[in-house]
């Protein structure tokens, strides 16, 4: 009785962090800037905010799209190892569920490296009224806690 019961409540334990675990990368993404981001509306947001040169503008928008590029990627494959963690719930193999959600935390980390490394390329593109401005942008988005779209509030 006692093993049975260390077993079902460890079990509930690795399913609950399974579980967190995909609900943290979920978050991260859209704490991140939104992972499914559109080059061309951030391009023109920031266009609106900094009033970006011509030259500002072609330097960033490359590093918007090779981003986004690197980031489907890596959502497509997110998409399979999630599926493939949700289909062990009903014959759970906790050493599978362990290294599906090693990949998921791997991935997502990359996603956000990703995001910080287009945000620091772009921050050295900008001036020092721009980087100012940014920085402002930035905490204001922070106080709304890291929310750019309302489906990231969900």
């Amino acid at each position: 009785m006692k093993k049975s019961f260390t077993r079902a409540l460890v079990g509930a334990f690795l399913a609950g962090a399974a579980l967190l675990l995909l609900s943290g990368a979920s978050w991260s993404m859209c704490q991140s800037g939104g992972m499914n981001f559109d080059p061309g509306r951030m391009l023109e947001h920031m266009d609106e905010r900094l009033d970006l040169s011509d030259d500002q503008r072609n330097q960033i928008e490359p590093l918007l799209n090779a981003t986004r590029e690197k980031i489907r990627i890596d959502r497509e494959r997110l998409t399979t190892l999630r599926e493939q963690l949700h289909a062990l719930r009903e014959d759970f193999d906790s050493d599978q569920a362990r290294a599906i959600s090693t990949q998921i935390g791997e991935l997502t980390g990359n996603m956000v490296f990703e995001m910080s490394r287009t945000h620091a390329q772009m921050f050295a593109v900008l001036d020092a009224e721009q980087r100012a401005e940014m920085d402002k942008v930035m905490e204001q988005r922070h106080r709304r806690g890291g929310k750019w779209r309302k489906h990231c509030a969900s």
